[in-house]
């Protein structure tokens, strides 16, 4: 991991976007690696945000939670 995250470190990246849906897997060592001072943001987390709105403006989100 530091291999790929030491230069990003050096170069003072506030902000790193994991751009793969694998990458929250490894959210654990990327922040480990990255430090406190940076702010991970998970594709995934924000995929699954926009998919939630867009059902809701449709109207297509479900209100029954059981599992059919």
């Amino acid at each position: 991991a530091h291999e790929y995250l030491d230069p990003l470190v050096a170069a003072g990246v506030d902000t790193l976007i994991l751009g793969c849906t694998h990458y929250p897997l490894l959210t654990g060592m990327i922040s480990y690696v990255m430090g406190d001072g940076v702010t991970l943001v998970s594709s995934a987390e924000e995929c699954a945000k926009d998919v939630y709105r867009v059902l809701l403006e449709h109207g297509l989100e479900r209100t029954d939670l059981r599992v059919q």
